[in-house]
């Protein structure tokens, strides 16, 4: 996994090497959400935390592969970290829009549980940036 994408994912998610509560669900890891087929002992250490997010990040970027877009690094990044947090089907509903638009779609997808969330303002912030850069 690209050591950029895996640097700017860790940056939003922090790292935890046991289950603890995030938004109605448990994340262990570096954003990584249980799943029933888990087998995971905590506590991880950080390396096993990087190879848990490589396999989280690789079902992220192949959605945005599969846009079929041709897309720099930078907006890659962007795309791929989106995916991660809000998942493929968000992305699929982002692209809709067209690639033009990703930078006016991006800051609207700031809710969680029916609330703006600072951190995910700040986060699809980051995403714009590193998009158009």
């Amino acid at each position: 996994m690209d050591s950029k994408l895996a640097a700017f994912i860790e940056e939003w998610e922090g790292f935890t090497p046991v289950w603890k509560p995030d938004c109605g669900h448990e994340v262990i890891g570096i954003g990584h959400d249980r799943l029933p087929t888990d087998n995971i002992t905590p506590p991880i250490t950080h390396d096993q935390a990087l190879a848990i997010l490589a396999v989280d990040a690789g079902k992220a970027q192949h959605a945005v592969e599969a846009l079929g877009w041709t897309l720099t690094p930078n907006q890659t990044i962007a795309l791929v970290d989106f995916a991660f947090e809000c998942g493929a089907g968000a992305l699929q509903q982002l692209a809709a829009h067209g690639q033009d638009q990703v930078t006016v779609q991006l800051p609207r997808w700031i809710h969680a549980g029916g609330k703006i969330d600072d951190g995910m303002v700040k986060r699809r912030a980051a995403e714009v940036v590193l998009f158009t850069s």
